[in-house]
């Protein structure tokens, strides 16, 4: 085993646990135990492939656990048993939301369609098969907080995201209003009682103002380009939503400098959806601070994530995203032609790092007024999404 490289030792497990999966007749199986072994290979199979192969597993497991009836509470479940079902359901919700986000398509799991209560929040050593009851741990941190957070962004992900493409799906501030609802939830149970002095706090709290800035960004910058949109939001790109983006993306520069000094292996987490962002602001604005510094952010992640992204540098994602790189990179050439820069961008609209900050009232509301209702960059974003949407259609082969 040690003699082997780490790239060839992953090949080899991941064939051992194709072939257990295999010998454990995943397709007609009816234990809880093979399932959670699927959930598992699944999430570990994307570190390994960037093709749509993990993408395409998640179907199999959502049938293969609605079948079992994971997605429902059931009369006369055992405590025990209802919380494991309880913490698989929601491991394969979260993991339908990642590849979705990760390849800019829609969610297999819609909401309404599940009544599965969340997980306790509780450590594993509270509950065994002999248990009567599961009392949340209240007002502290325990070893299940992290993945109630991300599943609880989850489930307000399959909100925005079915609104996205559902005709007469709710308005922006309607759906902006989701992800202040998640953002608030988060910081009364979970984050306000985080100790600074703790580094496994402060991982909590990064993910959770990740995954708040990121359900803001999609509630006013969707990803589904849909006929039967409400409408743009009003213009926020100077400077609010490109702020917003380039928090997202410097954030994840941090979290990548960090495992680059572990040399762990991890879920590739591409922010190609703020990089697009913050590239069709660029086409709009003026040089600046704030798009000097999204430039520069953009720039390297352009270098890092070609390999990364969904099905790498040739997929239907990084194509439009190299199509509006372009466009932006011309017009700042243009912008320093022209003698344009310098304009300073107020810091009364700076998205800062706290969680529990509300953008809606203290910073919409004096940017809207400033900059009226029409939108350049929104344009320049429809038009990515447009890309996206031929791309699909012009890479299906018929055979």
């Amino acid at each position: 085993m040690f003699s082997r490289s780490r790239d060839q030792l992953a090949q080899e497990l991941k064939l051992m646990a194709e072939v257990a999966l295999y010998r454990a007749n995943l397709l007609n199986t009816t234990e809880l135990a093979t399932l959670q072994a699927f959930t598992i290979y699944i999430g570990a199979i994307r570190v390994l492939d960037p093709s749509q192969r993990a993408w395409s597993m998640i179907a199999l497991l959502v049938r293969l656990a609605r079948n079992l009836g994971i997605h429902r509470e059931l009369a006369g479940e055992k405590i025990f048993i209802a919380e494991l079902r309880r913490r698989l359901w929601y491991s394969i919700v979260l993991l339908d939301c990642y590849a979705s986000s990760d390849r800019g398509t829609e969610m297999a799991i819609h909401p309404h369609t599940f009544d599965r209560q969340l997980p306790h929040n509780a450590n594993d050593s509270d509950f065994d098969e002999n248990t009567k009851i599961i009392v949340d741990r209240e007002g502290e941190i325990t070893e299940s907080t992290m993945s109630l957070i991300t599943q609880e962004g989850s489930i307000a992900a399959l909100q925005l995201f079915h609104d996205e493409t559902c005709r007469g799906g709710e308005t922006w501030e309607e759906r902006l209003e989701i992800a202040y609802t998640f953002q608030r939830q988060i910081q009364s149970k979970y984050l306000q009682y985080c100790e600074n002095s703790n580094p496994l706090h402060h991982q909590l709290i990064a993910a959770g103002t990740a995954a708040s800035k990121g359900l803001i960004l999609r509630a006013i910058r969707p990803i589904q380009h849909s006929s039967s949109s409400t409408g743009p939001p009003p213009r926020v790109d100077s400077p609010w939503v490109m702020q917003l983006a380039v928090e997202i993306l410097r954030q994840q520069h941090e979290l990548w400098e960090m495992f680059l000094q572990t040399r762990g292996r991890r879920m590739p987490w591409v922010p190609w959806h703020a990089m697009a962002v913050a590239l069709a602001g660029i086409c709009s604005m003026e040089v600046n601070e704030l798009t000097n510094e999204a430039w520069e952010l953009c720039e390297m992640a352009m270098r890092r994530y070609r390999n990364e992204i969904a099905d790498t540098e040739n997929g239907m994602l990084w194509r439009p995203i190299q199509k509006i790189y372009g466009k932006a990179k011309s017009y700042r050439e243009s912008q320093k032609v022209k003698g344009v820069g310098g304009m300073a961008w107020s810091k009364n609209s700076d998205v800062r790092n706290e969680v529990t900050i509300e953008y809606y009232s203290t910073v919409l509301d004096a940017v809207w007024s400033e900059q009226g209702v029409n939108d350049e960059s929104w344009l320049d974003w429809e038009g990515m999404l447009r890309d996206m949407d031929e791309m699909k259609a012009c890479d299906m082969l018929w055979m």
